[in-house]
């Protein structure tokens, strides 16, 4: 049964095929370890944890229940317990019992039911919904993409190489396309399959799946100069007629680097303009200009730094303020922060379900032939430069050839003509080899396929709302700690991992949490009013008829 099983006649009759999922029953119990999660447990139903029972379902004879392993899904995320393995690290009675359950699942009964629910296949309907409920909460008419690369360091699967920058090195990897609101608050992720573009993302993913829900409920009216999204990106999804198919097809404008700028702005036009970030007043010197790329009208507005750079940035909305504008495409290196911090703190890399899958035998790739003949005629060409060089750097220094010289010279001349013709032998397989093929023509061996993407999905949305809900109690101390910025985050965490006792009044229908003091009498005031505001929304735990009510010692 394993450590702290007591429930053991229901555990039995699962094992036998007849029981049922176990309830929620919570009992008295002092100092117990992460108890802090509880406090949690109001933001995580206001952002939609436990509407996910709609779409996915564990057998009626399994022991843990749906809400059980989403609750502790949840609980991991915001636990720093990064993976299933983890969770041999910490006590499964103290993790059972703040979820009013004997002890949690062990590694493998987990990896079980995270693949029952993958098998489902509903993680995109979830995310629709939650997006719905998200922006019901909070709307945001800007929102922000780019692209993530998650490496792979495992043997089984045979994916393309991409451009790592934190590396700086073309490494096995997929591609994860996130894209996050005003706040920096994660709505989307769409996985890639190959060595898709920024831009075939957007177009191809997340506008079709963006249509779906209440962000671009609105109908396309190409009378209308008024977009009905704007997206802000980097560089990487710079092209004019993507601008272009993105406000004739769907009136989405767009925010963005400008690329290629070579022309410089008089400096005597560029004006200070009074901003406002994060609560602080700060100055730009700013300038714009109207111009027009590509039959569509843009304003180019321009940032001059105190090293006398100018940063160019475009939008199209012609309704945008452009002080504004620039604020927006600045702020968003809060999503590079976004990624930083869940690379850090929720490991959101990790792989969670082993194995591969194929991919559509139709889909074109660059023929692998191909690419390796490029490669192959760009070293002879630099090796023919080289020698090319020493040819004339020999006969620069010997204006008077001698017999030795002349010699090494004939060499070179000799390997020259080598590398020439090997040259015009790989152009000429160049020529004849086709630069892209079906995945049904590559060797089997060599064939590209993907990781299984549906578990990994599942488990990025609830890291997305175990975010969010850690995102919403940090918002709440803004009010109560001086210096939330740096700290606030890091008390949270305090909390997560400070004990906490549990006891419970039947009679009231109320589930106590006390939690244990925190490491100064500031971070105790700040974790105080935090409590009122958390009791005021009188959670229900999911599952039972018990409201929580937070105290501190």
């Amino acid at each position: 049964m394993g450590i702290a099983a007591t429930n053991v006649d229901q555990r039995a009759a699962c094992a036998f095929g007849y029981g049922g999922h176990v309830l929620s029953e919570f009992t008295n119990n002092e100092s117990v370890d992460h108890g802090g999660l509880l406090f949690f447990i109001p933001a995580l139903v206001e952002h939609g944890l436990y509407c996910s029972n709609k779409f996915f379902t564990l057998p009626a004879n399994h022991y843990y229940g749906f809400d059980t392993i989403i609750s502790l899904l949840a609980f991991m995320a915001l636990a720093r317990i990064k993976n299933p393995e983890q969770i041999k690290q910490h006590k499964p009675g103290d993790l059972g019992k703040l979820l009013g359950i004997d002890r949690v699942p062990e590694v493998t009964c987990l990896r079980k039911k995270i693949k029952i629910i993958s098998e489902q296949n509903k993680s995109k309907e979830w995310n629709h919904t939650l997006i719905n409920k998200w922006y019901d909460l909070q709307p945001s008419q800007i929102l922000y993409v780019d692209g993530h690369v998650r490496i792979y360091n495992g043997h089984k699967a045979n994916l393309t190489k991409k451009f790592v920058s934190r590396q700086k090195l073309c490494l096995a990897a997929t591609t994860e396309f996130w894209v996050n609101d005003a706040n920096s608050l994660p709505v989307l992720c769409s996985i890639g399959e190959l060595s898709e573009k920024l831009q075939d993302a957007i177009l191809n993913d997340i506008v079709p799946q963006l249509e779906q829900t209440s962000v671009l409920a609105t109908p396309v009216n190409t009378q209308s100069d008024q977009p009905r999204l704007t997206l802000v990106f980097d560089r990487e999804a710079y092209d004019t007629s993507f601008f272009k198919t993105l406000w004739e097809l769907h009136r989405i404008s767009i925010i963005t680097y400008r690329k290629n700028v070579k022309d410089l702005w008089d400096e005597s036009e560029f004006k200070e303009v009074n901003i406002e970030t994060s609560g602080k007043k700060d100055t730009m010197l700013l300038c714009d200009k109207k111009i027009t790329l590509n039959d569509i009208e843009f304003t180019e507005v321009r940032r001059l730094g105190t090293n006398k750079h100018q940063t160019s940035i475009i939008y199209n909305n012609p309704h945008e303020q452009p002080h504004k504008a620039a604020l927006q495409m600045f702020a968003r290196w809060k999503q590079e922060n976004f990624f930083k911090y869940l690379i850090e703190e929720y490991d959101f890399d990790k792989m969670i379900q082993y194995g591969t899958e194929p991919l559509n035998d139709e889909l074109q790739v660059v023929n692998p032939l191909y690419r390796n003949l490029a490669h192959q005629l760009k070293k002879e060409k630099e090796k023919m430069r080289r020698i090319t060089s020493q040819i004339y750097q020999a006969q620069e220094n010997y204006p008077e050839v001698d017999p030795k010289t002349l010699k090494n010279i004939e060499k070179l001349l000799t390997k020259k003509q080598e590398h020439s013709n090997q040259i015009q032998e790989l152009e000429a397989k160049k020529k004849q080899t086709p630069y892209k093929i079906k995945l049904q023509e590559m060797q089997p061996d060599k064939k590209f396929n993907k990781l299984k993407t549906e578990s990994k999905s599942f488990m990025n949305i609830i890291k997305m709302i175990a975010y969010r809900a850690e995102s919403a109690l940090y918002y709440c101390l803004n009010e109560h700690l001086k210096n939330n910025e740096k700290e606030g985050r890091m008390l949270l965490k305090q909390l997560i991992n400070s004990q906490a006792d549990i006891t419970v009044d039947n009679k009231n229908k109320k589930l106590n949490v006390k939690i244990n003091s925190m490491s100064t009498p500031r971070y105790n005031k700040a974790i105080s009013e935090l409590i009122q505001t958390l009791n005021d929304t009188e959670t229900v735990f999911p599952g039972t008829d018990l409201v929580l009510f937070y105290q501190i010692e």
